[in-house]
């Protein structure tokens, strides 16, 4: 229920923030603003995708209470680029974070809930997820208390987008363990609602918190592998490994995407983006969060950097573009590099010795002809 939204708080993660609460209206006042901006920033610091595996902040908020000094998230570069004010993070995040808090001197920044394995109510708190972005309590309520009494909804929010849209998930507390399990077992559950602006047939998926936790722990080691170019091959491949990449890479042609969904796919994508110049290629999986759109130049695809903002991709999902630089630049094309390395050697191991067939060398079509 609504009233049990405020009260069951501390039970949910932090990175998302509740559809009902004394400071949500204020947030919706805040948009495009450099507020917003810091706040989803800091919140994204703090989340359950990143906070978990960023052994760094984790190491130094240990050390320091569960806090986080603000000077120490002031000093990131991403913080250093939308202010400099310390003074500034301490007000947004007093002023308008229902998920991360300040410590008594206001010194530092914390989670307001624990991580998702160290929830106390882990054991009756499921994740739900597959409703239209924006569908309100009352709507996935229902859905979920046809398998057990609910007692509270917390409604999630995207804070890869900058605005923090509610994306259509949520975190239900059940009256019992034995509930929630029920409610995951069920799962996909098909469900209709049947008109308004969250109408639709949908398949809504329910996950106990720790496989919830392992999901989200799985998606972060493949961004990261993603990221430094690591292949899933046998260890002596990856003991050969690719030859170093040539340093006369492209620079400023490449446009990461991140806060993407459902819906979305390469088309989509290409869409949004021809506006602003040519795109040479596009590097997606269908609804996954991440996407690289590589441009013909550096002119089209600081345009894109810009143009994207905020556009909508498709309905209730907008882009969140950042321009490729330094060491995500390079780490990007990288990986490009040593993909095409391996699938070229690859592609040599399935046709060696086969190109001749029975017939030799000339003697017409072996098992390694294409014709």
């Amino acid at each position: 229920t609504d009233s049990g939204i405020a009260e069951a708080s501390r039970n949910y993660p932090p990175s998302r923030l509740p559809e009902a609460t004394g400071r949500s209206s204020s947030l919706s006042t805040m948009a495009s603003t450099l507020p917003t901006k810091m706040l989803r920033q800091i919140e994204y610091y703090f989340s359950d995708s990143s906070f978990t595996s960023d052994e760094y902040l984790r190491k130094v908020a240990a050390e320091a209470g569960g806090f986080v000094p603000v000077t120490t998230i002031a000093g990131f570069a991403k913080m250093k680029a939308l202010t400099n004010d310390v003074n500034a993070i301490v007000a947004c995040v007093e002023e308008h974070s229902d998920s991360v808090i300040l410590n008594e001197d206001k010194s530092g920044i914390g989670r307001r809930y624990p991580l998702p394995e160290e929830d106390p109510n882990a054991d009756r708190t499921v994740h739900v997820s597959g409703f239209v972005a924006g569908t309100p309590v009352d709507l996935i309520s229902p859905v979920i208390a046809a398998h057990g009494a609910v007692e509270s909804v917390r409604l999630l929010r995207n804070v890869v987008q900058e605005e923090r849209p509610l994306d259509g998930s949520a975190m239900v507390t059940m009256a019992s363990a034995e509930a929630a399990g029920t409610a995951a077992g069920a799962s996909p559950l098909e469900h209709t609602i049947e008109d308004g602006p969250y109408k639709g047939t949908l398949t809504i998926k329910v996950a106990k918190m720790a496989d919830y936790a392992e999901e989200l722990a799985k998606k972060k080691q493949g961004m990261k592998r993603r990221r430094e170019g690591e292949g899933e091959g046998s260890d002596k491949k990856q003991k050969k490994g690719p030859p170093p990449m040539p340093e006369d890479y492209p620079k400023g042609v490449v446009v990461g995407v991140a806060g993407l969904g459902e819906g979305v796919d390469r088309e989509k994508l290409k869409e949004a983006c021809e506006p602003f110049g040519s795109v040479e290629w596009i590097e997606y999986e269908r609804s996954t969060p991440e996407a690289f759109i590589r441009f013909e130049t550096a002119e089209h695809a600081t345009a894109a950097a810009a143009g994207l903002v905020d556009k909508e991709i498709v309905a209730g999902i907008t882009a969140a573009p950042t321009l490729l630089e330094g060491d995500d630049e390079r780490a990007f094309f990288k990986r490009k590099h040593d993909s095409m390395w391996t699938r070229k050697n690859n592609s040599k191991g399935r046709y060696r010795g086969k190109s001749g067939g029975r017939g030799g060398r000339g003697g017409g079509r072996g098992s390694g002809s294409r014709n």
